[in-house]
């Protein structure tokens, strides 16, 4: 409002009387009030709209189509088989012939499509009884009968290589689902045959004491090349080579080498080819007959008798032997392993001798 100091101030034409002017303040308002109820409008169509949707969202869709859920095939091992899922075969190497056992297949939902075979490199190692489906590859397809369910009567021939194989078999059906077994083949050595005796042996320079040149390796007794001592010459497996005769006597002249007797042969241990070979480990005749088999042979030689000068032929004379030094000799079927724990050598006498361990056994 303006008062009426402002007034008197404004010229104003005869006959108009002033009055008092009253202004109010503008209500600007006026132009937002109806925005504000369009506002108010439009959330309620939204929430309207919202409402609506989730009506026919939950209310109007199809259910989700949900799948049966199908059972799988079966495949067991047979109560009467010689193996058991998921176990071992064990079997020694001279007895690995064959493995009898029962596949078992039940079907599921779907018919059994497929049989694989793991393991088995030649099928015809596999001789199958109630199998009407034939087994021409490592995926037989399977057919009529066979196709709901088989019971199959399975003899394995076995390799017998020392070592362990897995064998596995899957059936599979049409739907794609799956059941197996497998089970393990283990190929053992065969314990082999004991070790008849472990003795202990001397043997005497051949030109020493008489009755003593020679060595009956089966019981460590002595003889003579043609005397009896403790035992009889015929007896005896190894000799020894007597003296060097040119070398004069008395001093050093033992030769220290011994020799095969009454058709023995005489061989030394190639531990270049037996693998963690030693005198104590031995206790098998099959480790003694390897050694010799790959033992490193001697040449034939002769005896000397530096008294007559007459000499003697002596198969496989050994080198020289030394302590420690291992030895083998086989006797028909008789094989006998001798280690060198003594090399007694005089200078004065001919009493020199070789103390021997010794093991054998026959097979």
């Amino acid at each position: 409002m303006i008062y009426g100091r402002f007034v008197r101030n404004l010229n104003f034409p005869k006959n108009v009387l002033p009055t008092l002017v009253s202004f109010r303040r503008p209500d600007h308002n006026f132009l937002t009030k109806p925005f504000t109820k369009m506002k108010k409008i439009l959330y309620y169509l939204a929430a309207s709209l919202l409402f609506a949707n989730l009506f026919i969202s939950t209310g109007c869709t199809d259910d989700p189509i949900i799948d049966p859920v199908k059972d799988a095939p079966l495949l067991l091992l047979g109560s009467s088989s010689e193996v058991a899922d998921g176990g071992t075969f064990t079997v020694e190497q001279s007895n690995a012939t064959t493995l009898s056992f029962t596949l078992i297949a039940s079907v599921g939902t779907d018919p059994l499509n497929t049989l694989k075979i793991a393991g088995i490199s030649d099928l015809n190692d596999l001789t199958v009884t109630g199998n009407a489906s034939g087994i021409g590859s490592n995926t037989v397809l399977l057919s009529g009968a066979d196709r709901s369910g088989f019971t199959w009567d399975v003899v394995y021939t076995l390799d017998n290589t020392i070592g362990d194989k897995t064998i596995s078999f899957e059936v599979a059906d049409e739907g794609g689902l799956v059941d197996g077994i497998s089970f393990t083949v283990s190929v053992i050595p065969d314990p082999g045959t004991p070790i008849d005796m472990t003795l202990t042996g001397v043997l005497f320079n051949q030109a020493g004491p008489a009755g003593k040149g020679t060595l009956d390796l089966d019981e460590g007794k002595s003889a003579g090349v043609t005397t009896t001592g403790d035992t009889t010459p015929d007896q005896a497996e190894i000799r020894d080579m007597g003296l060097d005769c040119t070398i004069p006597a008395p001093g050093f002249n033992w030769r220290r080498q011994i020799g095969a007797f009454n058709g023995t042969e005489l061989r030394k241990v190639d531990l270049t080819q037996v693998e963690n070979f030693t005198f104590d480990n031995v206790d098998i005749v099959e480790d003694i007959q390897n050694a010799f088999d790959t033992g490193i042979t001697f040449a034939a030689g002769e005896a000397k008798n530096c008294v007559s000068g007459a000499n003697t032929a002596v198969q496989h004379v050994s080198s020289v032997l030394a302590v420690n030094d291992l030895l083998v000799v086989k006797k028909g079927t008789k094989y006998y392993l001798i280690r060198v724990d003594e090399v007694n050598e005089t200078g004065t006498d001919n009493n020199d001798t070789y103390v021997f361990s010794i093991k054998h056994g026959s097979l």
